[in-house]
C-alpha cells in the first residue's frame, strides 16, 4: 500500500471514530482549521449583495468560507484575523494575490510568509507539505457553481491548491462571472489553456458513505473577493 493510499485510509478511520463525522476535526497539536465559514469581524469587510449573495450561498453549501472586502488592505485584515483565530502563523504565498499591498500587510501583521515564486518544483512541494495554509490568486470564479478557475500563469505549481490543509484564494469582484459559458464568451483566450477548477474543500464519501474532509486536498477553502461592482 503506497503512502497516499495509507493516508486516505487513516483519514477515513479517524472520521469513523468521530461521532461528528461530518465535521473537520482539528489536530490537537496543530491549528484549528474547523469551521470553514469563519468570518472574523473586520472593518471594510461587507456582507455579500446581489450576485455575490448567490455565490456566497453556493460556496457555503460546498463547505467553503467567503468574504467580500472593499480593498486589498481590508482583505489582508480579514485573512490575518482568520489565520490568528485558527492559530496559524505560517502562510505560503504564490505570486501577489490581491496585489503587493495585501501581502505586505499580512507580513506587517506578523504572519510568517513563505513565498513560492522562483522555487524549484521539489522545493516548492516540500514547502507546501510543511505549511498549514497557502494564499493564492484565482483567475475567475463561477457564481452558479461556486467554482474557482486557475490558469497556469496564476498557479504554475498546481500542488499549491492541493497540498496544504487550508487554501485561501483571492480575486477581484470583476472576475466573478455567471458560469463557464459566460467565462468562455467573455475571455475566449482561456479556452486554449489547461485550466484547474476547484469547487469547495476536498471531500470524499467513497468508503462506507462517510464524509471525510481533506482526504485528497485542503480541508478548508476560503474565497476573498476584493472590490465592488463597476
Amino acid at each position: 500500500m503506497n503512502e497516499a493510499r495509507a493516508a486516505i485510509f487513516d483519514a477515513v478511520r479517524r472520521a469513523l471514530a468521530d461521532t461528528a463525522s461530518t465535521e473537520c476535526s482539528a489536530d490537537a497539536d496543530g491549528p484549528d482549521l474547523a469551521g470553514a465559514a469563519l468570518q472574523p469581524a473586520t472593518d471594510g469587510v461587507r456582507p455579500a449583495a446581489g450576485g455575490m449573495a448567490h455565490f456566497r450561498a453556493v460556496l457555503e453549501e460546498l463547505g467553503a468560507g467567503f468574504a467580500e472586502a472593499l480593498s486589498a488592505e481590508a482583505a489582508a485584515d480579514w485573512i490575518a484575523g482568520a489565520l490568528a483565530a485558527a492559530g496559524v502563523k505560517r502562510l505560503a504565498v504564490v505570486g501577489a494575490p490581491g496585489g503587493p499591498a495585501l501581502v505586505a500587510r499580512l507580513g506587517a501583521a506578523g504572519i510568517g510568509l513563505e513565498p513560492l515564486d522562483g522555487l524549484a518544483p521539489d522545493a516548492c512541494r516540500r514547502c507546501l507539505e510543511e505549511v498549514p495554509a497557502v494564499l493564492t490568486a484565482a483567475d475567475f470564479a463561477l457564481e452558479r457553481t461556486g467554482t474557482l478557475v486557475f490558469t497556469p500563469a496564476t498557479l504554475p505549481f498546481r500542488g499549491a491548491a492541493g497540498l496544504p490543509p487550508w487554501h485561501i484564494a483571492v480575486l477581484p469582484h470583476a472576475r466573478v462571472v455567471a458560469d463557464l459559458a459566460a467565462l468562455f464568451a467573455s475571455h475566449p483566450e482561456v479556452t486554449r489553456q489547461p485550466l484547474l477548477f476547484v469547487s469547495g474543500p476536498s471531500r470524499t464519501a467513497d468508503i462506507e458513505k462517510t464524509l471525510v474532509l481533506g482526504a485528497h486536498g485542503p480541508a478548508r477553502l476560503d474565497v476573498v473577493v476584493v472590490g465592488g461592482a463597476a
